[in-house]
């Protein structure tokens, strides 16, 4: 077990070897929808985190989020 100062036995490139995408063909229309999605999925996580943060994860509704990140609730889906 590692304390809390000892770091985690965790590989130097384990940072962008979670963000690399397999199979993805750069330019392709499939590329695009790709980081369009990431590009969302990172808005919704920051807008409820900051409503977690405000107003508690259980007075926190999907209609919130959606409403103040105007997203479509199938986005959160």
């Amino acid at each position: 077990m590692n304390s809390p100062v000892e770091s985690a036995n965790v590989p130097k490139n384990a940072a962008t070897t979670t963000s690399r995408r397999i199979g993805r063909v750069p330019g392709s229309k499939n590329s695009a929808m790709q980081d369009r999605a990431v590009r969302t999925r990172e808005a919704i996580i920051a807008v409820a985190a900051r409503h977690f943060d405000t107003d508690g994860y259980g007075h926190t509704s999907i209609n919130t989020i959606s409403a103040t990140g105007k997203f479509a609730k199938g986005a959160m889906y």
